[in-house]
């Protein structure tokens, strides 16, 4: 589904500001996936999934 719609608000995804790899999250349970996108090519780059406690380290 986040190929389809990146934007849909059933997904949590949230622009990160400062972190120094990933521009977004997706909150899936206790997970977040960390990831990029580029939306004039449709590309989406998968950072990090990791626990949220390890995932922003």
């Amino acid at each position: 589904m986040l190929g389809h719609d990146p934007d849909a608000p059933s997904l949590d995804v949230k622009h990160l500001n400062r972190h120094p790899k990933a521009d977004y999250r997706m909150r899936v349970g206790a997970y977040r996936v960390l990831f990029n996108r580029e939306d004039t090519i449709r590309i989406i780059e998968i950072v990090r999934v990791a626990h949220r406690k390890e995932a922003y380290q």
